[in-house]
């Protein structure tokens, strides 16, 4: 899963929004270094888990259920390549 190009975070008093969608989508800490993750290679499910568990203090069943909730959002909103 690789981002598109032209799709950006910014930060809004202390959130993370993702534009330039039409949406209000914001992203949590772990969903911010995802999109990083995801913005500079093509990274799958396991590459993202094992990043996301070298990163933060988190079990396996957490960091699963943030990398769905961010690979749902990104596809539901067509951001994926």
């Amino acid at each position: 899963m690789k981002l598109k190009n032209g799709y950006y975070i910014e930060k809004e008093n202390e959130l993370y929004k993702i534009k330039p969608l039409e949406k209000n989508i914001t992203l949590s800490e772990i969903g911010v270094f995802l999109w990083k993750c995801t913005k500079e290679k093509d990274l799958n499910s396991n590459e993202l888990l094992n990043l996301l568990l070298d990163k933060f203090q988190i079990s396996t069943v957490l960091a699963l259920g943030e990398i769905d909730t961010f690979i749902k959002i990104c596809k539901e909103n067509g951001i994926f390549e």
